[in-house]
C-alpha cells in the first residue's frame, strides 16, 4: 500500500497534500489528505486521506480500532441510503460520525470514477476515529483511505 501512490495519485478531482503523519491516532498512519479539487464526495478537505504507512501498520490500526465492517454499496448513488454509523459521545454532548458521502469519497479516492466491484473495497468503522477503506485487487492489497470521523451536536 505505501508504495501505491509513489508514482502517481488517484485523483478524481482531488488535490493531496504532502504526507503527514496523524499522531494522535495509535497507531499513527501517515496519509496524503485531500486540500481541495472539485468532486462529488466532498468539499471539505482533510476529511479523505491516502495512507502511505506499510500495509502492517494499517493492519495493526484496523486490529486495535476496528467495530466492523461497513457494507459497499453496489453502485456511488447507494451510498447516499447507508446510515451514517455513530460513535462515542464526548464530554461536550458530541458524537462522532462518518457520514455517507465521505465514505464514498473513499472509495472514490481509490477507484476513480465508474464501475469498480464490491469485492474489492472493504470500509472498516474504526470510530471515534474514522474509518479505513481498504482495497485488494486480485487477492494484492492496492490501497487504503483514512476517513476522518465527522463530529456532531448528540439530538440534531
Amino acid at each position: 500500500m505505501h508504495t501505491a501512490w509513489s508514482d502517481e495519485l488517484p485523483h478524481d478531482n482531488i488535490d493531496w497534500s504532502e504526507p503527514t503523519t496523524l499522531d494522535n491516532l495509535t497507531p499513527a498512519l501517515t496519509v496524503r489528505m485531500n486540500t481541495g479539487g472539485e468532486t462529488e464526495a466532498t468539499d471539505k478537505p482533510r476529511t479523505i486521506g491516502l495512507v502511505t504507512s506499510p500495509p502492517t501498520r494499517v493492519d495493526n490500526f484496523i486490529e486495535r480500532h476496528s467495530r466492523g465492517k461497513i457494507a459497499v454499496p453496489d453502485y456511488y448513488k447507494d451510498f447516499s441510503d447507508l446510515e451514517a454509523p455513530t460513535g462515542p459521545s464526548d464530554e461536550q454532548g458530541r458524537e462522532t460520525t462518518l457520514t455517507p458521502v465521505i465514505l464514498e469519497g473513499g472509495v472514490r479516492a481509490l477507484n476513480g470514477k465508474g464501475r469498480y466491484s464490491i469485492d474489492e473495497f472493504t470500509i472498516h468503522d474504526c470510530l471515534p476515529e474514522g474509518a479505513i477503506v481498504r482495497r485488494h485487487i486480485d487477492g494484492k492489497n492496492y490501497g487504503a483511505a483514512f476517513i476522518a470521523a465527522g463530529i456532531t451536536e448528540l439530538g440534531i
